[in-house]
């Protein structure tokens, strides 16, 4: 009898490949995001989450289609990333699927998960306090088989009402993969629409995290109701390992002299070199973003991280 081969169910929410690059010996540093641990640990167990993307089907299996087509979308990726390494971006059918392997690499945090239930449970909570009289009438007749009068239904509004602080919404696993997938597919635009440039640190100086993909716009032009995503912020930028970095520029924000007549006519080749100060912004912005994890190279310590704002709230 032939033995079947086991589900894989340790999932990498970063991709083992991607942390490789800032790894020695596929051993890379680790630290919080609060900053108070650090360790040394290998790739296999970086960023590893059980069973994050396998799907409960209906008659009590599982599937890891989901697990398998970011396996294979991680493979063109990777060759993609062999193509920065020589000076070449993607063009075509290659341009939108590494687009999709960065959307889908913002939207397979946990954070966005997180995000998903608290939206939900913020939109539950104020109907609650709202109290609409349909759904207080309707959960009336179920439980007594009639219409309440003015005064009963006062009184079942009044309790959604109490309910509404204590309300929270969980959403199911196939739910928060449906929504990474749906979320991710509406990234893709915004960024193939951006001129891509690779960015030369000129040293290894760079870190990365458990979210990687990170939307950035100088504090004067940030919308201090829309925050900064992926669609409106002036540069979205992808450490590619501890020297280079794909920046992505929204094309009405792009600067003198790199000119959209200069990107086309360089075939989207341009390689630019970045300062130590701008480096060091830019590492302070990856590990803000960061969710729990801050990836570093062993060799390179980060003195410029020495402290960090809490994370922002994503709801309230």
């Amino acid at each position: 009898m032939t033995k079947q081969a086991k589900e894989p169910r340790r999932h990498h929410a970063v991709p083992k490949f991607y942390l490789r690059r800032f790894a020695k010996n596929d051993q890379i540093r680790v630290r919080s995001r609060d900053l108070k641990r650090s360790f040394i640990t290998s790739i296999d167990n970086a960023s590893v989450r059980s069973h994050y993307y396998t799907l409960d089907l209906s008659n009590g299996a599982r599937s890891t289609a989901v697990e398998k087509m970011l396996s294979d979308l991680e493979s063109t990726a990777a060759s993609v990333i062999r193509g920065f390494d020589n000076g070449q971006l993607p063009v075509g059918a290659e341009r939108d699927n590494f687009a999709l392997f960065l959307a889908l690499q913002i939207t397979r945090t946990q954070s966005q998960r997180n995000a998903m239930d608290e939206l939900a449970t913020a939109v539950t909570q104020r109907l609650l306090e709202i109290a609409p009289s349909d759904w207080a009438r309707e959960a009336f007749t179920k439980e007594h088989g009639r219409a309440p009068d003015a005064q009963e239904l006062a009184i079942e509004r009044e309790r959604f009402r109490s309910a509404a602080a204590t309300a929270s919404v969980e959403h199911a696993q196939n739910t928060h993969i449906e929504g990474m997938l749906r979320v991710a597919e509406g990234l893709v635009e915004h960024l193939t629409a951006r001129f891509w440039t690779l960015m030369d640190f000129g040293e290894p100086r760079l870190l990365t995290s458990d979210s990687p993909v990170v939307p950035y716009s100088p504090p004067s032009e940030m919308d201090a109701f829309w925050g900064v995503g992926v669609g409106n912020a002036k540069i979205v930028y992808y450490p590619l390992d501890p020297q280079h970095a794909l920046f992505m520029w929204r094309a009405d924000q792009i600067d003198a002299p790199l000119t959209a007549q200069q990107l086309v006519a360089d075939a989207l080749r341009a390689q630019m070199r970045v300062t130590r100060s701008e480096a060091i912004e830019m590492n302070r912005d990856i590990a803000f973003q960061a969710e729990e994890w801050i990836f570093e190279h062993p060799d390179l310590r980060h003195g410029e991280i020495s402290d960090l704002p809490l994370a922002p709230p994503r709801v309230r």
